[in-house]
């Protein structure tokens, strides 16, 4: 360290200014920065002091600032990949940029659910592998390792895509650094914010009390109910429950992390080389694929995004799909601080009839989805 001078280590006095990405932990030569999670699970560093000698790499290394803007404008197009559609979230765009890379010989760092039904990073390198990265997870995933992982993966010459939120590639981004990478693929999503783990885990507990068996497989948001449907689905042997009490509280937002509210990456400038998600806007234009089914938008930034997904067919006009997340971060929900301190006190089901009730413009969408799939299948 130049001049032996020592730097104060990352320090988390507001956790709006801190996504939890753990960038910091990774870089650090001393190991002296863990990600520990607070009572609701959302993850934070934590200083050994003891071990830290002061270079101060985990301060320079946090990127939870805007990005930079692309030398050229994003490309932006709907697409839906039909034998992923039924199995994927919406269009299965993340899922083909996944099987596309693999297939090439590449490595696929995606967020599948553990025994314990948490969100964790794991790395794929085959199209059997890639399965437990279906589906949106709206929980944040542990990255202890990835980073270094990726890093070893990149330095061993190997292509990498790394699919994660926006923060979560910022993240990796400046770890890696501008030497690595050229070959690595970054693929965030269009993000509404992550709930709590704690809540989430209190949620799953409810539900497998009612069937009283362990889950064989869990989806956060079941297309089966349709697009616009809110219902998490947990399947058991021979029987699923489903139910909107975990996406109500989601879509309310009591729930959200903190930095969710003070995102710089909730805009139409993007971290990553190609963003994904569901093609909210679809119903107010004619496109060919508003036909009720999943669709994909997707925003490709970089050439790297147009390899990933090639051929896509860019929008005359992109301004029907600048969704809520696509133009500010989220608004803190003033009862948050109350919702948690009755999660705690009186336990999930009671918060969440209190706090989880949609909002009336959810409401009003959901009967105008319901209106015109009726007037649709009446043709």
């Amino acid at each position: 360290m130049k001049g032996n001078q020592h730097r104060e280590p990352v320090s988390v006095s507001d956790r709006t200014h801190c996504s939890g990405c753990s960038a910091c932990a990774a870089v650090c030569p001393e190991d002296a920065v863990t990600m520990k999670p607070d009572r609701m699970g959302f993850r934070y560093p934590s200083v050994d002091a003891s071990r830290c000698i002061g270079c101060g790499k985990c301060v320079d290394v946090c990127a939870f600032h805007q990005p930079e803007t692309p030398p050229e404008p994003p490309v932006w197009s709907l697409v839906r990949y039909e034998a992923e559609a039924g199995r994927s979230q919406s269009g299965g765009a993340a899922f083909e940029a996944m099987r596309r890379t693999v297939s090439g010989g590449g490595v696929v760092y995606g967020v599948s659910l553990n025994a314990d039904l948490q969100a964790v990073h794991g790395r794929a390198e085959t199209l059997e592998d890639l399965e437990a990265f279906r589906g949106s997870k709206y929980i944040p995933s542990t990255l202890e390792g990835t980073f270094r992982q990726v890093r070893t993966d990149l330095s061993a010459g190997r292509e990498v895509l790394f699919t994660g939120t926006p923060c979560q590639c910022a993240g990796l981004a400046s770890f890696v650094g501008p030497a690595l990478r050229n070959r690595l693929t970054l693929l965030d999503v269009i993000c509404h914010g992550v709930a709590a783990p704690a809540v989430w885990t209190a949620f799953a507990e409810e539900q497998c009390r009612k069937a009283g068996g362990i889950p064989t497989s869990v989806r956060f948001r079941d297309p089966r109910f349709g697009w616009h449907s809110s219902k998490s689905t947990f399947s058991f042997d021979g029987k699923t429950c489903s139910s909107e009490a975990f996406l109500r509280l989601y879509l309310n937002g009591p729930i959200l992390r903190p930095s969710c509210t003070a995102c710089p990456f909730a805009g139409r400038v993007r971290p990553s080389d190609v963003t994904v998600g569901d093609a909210w806007g679809i119903e107010k234009t004619d496109h060919p694929l508003n036909d009720g089914g999943p669709v994909s938008l997707c925003i490709v930034s970089t050439e790297k995004g147009r390899r990933i997904l090639p051929g896509l067919e860019p929008l005359d006009d992109p301004s029907p799909f600048f969704q809520a997340s696509l133009r500010e971060p989220c608004r803190p929900h003033p009862d948050a601080a109350a919702f948690e301190r009755d999660f705690f006190r009186k336990g999930f089901a009671w918060a969440s009839r209190k706090y989880g009730r949609k909002p009336a413009g959810r409401r009003l969408l959901d009967f105008y989805v319901k209106c015109k799939r009726f007037l649709l299948c009446r043709k």
